[in-house]
């Protein structure tokens, strides 16, 4: 059974979160959660780790030193379909 991103964020505990980006996908499917704080590169994204329906927790510490590479992040996120970050 899947839920979509809205159902998730009607929980309380999510009472204060805010979505910054991405509102028109917000219905999107969740099919896998994943924590995401490892530096994003070429090798993450040819070995295709990222799918359809992943929702990532993170806290982008990875690019404190790469503010270049939350961009490539970000991109590899939207091209996947994933569901959110």
């Amino acid at each position: 059974m899947n839920i979509s991103l809205n159902e998730i964020l009607k929980n309380n505990i999510f009472n204060s979160a805010v979505v910054l980006a991405g509102q028109n996908g917000i219905g999107r499917e969740v099919k896998r959660i994943l924590v995401f704080d490892y530096p994003c590169n070429n090798e993450i994204l040819n070995r295709k780790t990222l799918a359809s329906g992943d929702l990532f927790i993170t806290c982008l510490e990875q690019f404190r030193e790469d503010r270049d590479g939350i961009y490539d992040y970000i991109n590899a996120l939207i091209a996947t379909k994933s569901s959110g970050c």
